[in-house]
């Protein structure tokens, strides 16, 4: 039986024995909103600010590799998205970061392109960019 990860807004993602809660630890400190592991459980995904979208606390999507420790962010600032408030919930354009089924993408909703739409940012540009070999 393996660990679990999961994301606490304050403090990282956090990873524990699923009937251990004495063992969870933070894996990384960065307080994120949601997150997710990549299928080899090397890498990690999560978007930082997704209920606000502003200047101030802009939207984020980051990425890292626990065996190196090094992180980037894939995109530092979402660009507004102009839905109107009253369709906000029914689109729900969080980012949601999330690796392919194959652990070579990562899939995100961005507004990157002044609407909302899903990007794919593949995972080996990531890591030359941080100039970790696969």
């Amino acid at each position: 039986q393996g660990n679990i990860q999961y994301c606490n807004y304050n403090s990282g993602i956090v990873e524990q024995h699923p009937t251990d809660p004495a063992s969870a630890r933070v894996v990384w400190d960065r307080p994120s909103t949601h997150g997710m592991c990549s299928p080899c459980g090397r890498y990690l995904v999560c978007d930082v600010n997704p209920y606000h979208w502003s200047d101030s606390k802009p939207c984020q999507v980051h990425f890292k590799d626990l065996e190196s420790g090094k992180e980037t962010a894939i995109v530092s600032h979402m660009p507004a998205h102009h839905i109107p408030q009253s369709q906000v919930r029914s689109y729900h354009i969080d980012p949601h970061p999330h690796f392919s089924a194959d652990g070579s993408y990562v899939i995100f909703t961005s507004s990157l392109l002044g609407k909302p739409t899903v990007t794919c940012c593949p995972v080996a540009g990531i890591l030359r960019q941080l100039g970790i070999s696969q």
